[in-house]
């Protein structure tokens, strides 16, 4: 009789570890059952935009460009963005979204330099090949300007232009020349090296 008895608890016990073992493995299929309907799927979402692979989402009314964006810059007026893609420069009215054209970005895009002058009547562009691009702005169109170097005619190797900026009355320009570890001072009215403020390694 005492054998059956345990037996029976036993019979009892594992009974009961086989419902909690069910009982718990529903709730985790559950678990993940949620987890995946709550997970954003790619494409058109219900607002609007779309998820991309990498889980980045694209907002409605984008726009879409054919090569990869470096950097963008806003007018003074705010009116105007200037998007610049690795081998061109689009014009973007801020207000509208809308793509008002694109130029070809000579030198291609550098790392990080793209400034308008106070008055946005010019961009300023660094290019991958050691170069400044200038663009001259007019009835919403930007057309090719100077192209600025940042080296002496003796330097031979690619200067890599950086980050740029402008003085406050536009008069100096001072773009950042990684491969020669220093900052060049351009003044804007000849195009010429005016003085190099130098750095450690950049």
């Amino acid at each position: 009789d005492g054998m059956r008895i345990d037996v029976k608890k036993r019979q009892q016990t594992n009974g009961k570890w086989i419902v909690l073992g069910i009982v718990g493995l529903v709730t985790a299929i559950t678990g993940v059952v949620a987890r995946q309907s709550t997970k954003p799927h790619m494409g058109l979402q219900e607002d609007g935009s779309y998820m991309v692979s990498s889980y980045q989402r694209i907002e409605s009314g984008a726009l879409a460009f054919d090569s990869r964006l470096i950097n963008s810059a806003l007018s003074p007026d705010g009116s105007l963005l200037a998007v610049i893609a690795h081998h061109s420069v689009a014009l973007v009215d801020a207000a509208s979204h809308k793509l008002i054209g694109t130029i070809p970005l000579k030198g291609d895009a550098g790392y990080r330099g793209a400034e308008w002058t106070h008055d946005g009547s010019k961009l300023y562009v660094s290019a991958a090949d050691g170069k400044v691009n200038e663009y001259l702005l007019a009835d919403k169109t930007l057309t090719a300007g100077r192209r600025l170097s940042i080296a002496p005619a003796d330097f031979k190797e690619n200067a890599r232009a950086g980050g740029l900026t402008l003085s406050a009355d536009d008069s100096k320009l001072y773009v950042v020349s990684m491969d020669r570890n220093c900052v060049v001072e351009l003044t804007l009215a000849s195009g010429q090296i005016t003085h190099e403020f130098k750095t450690e390694n950049l």
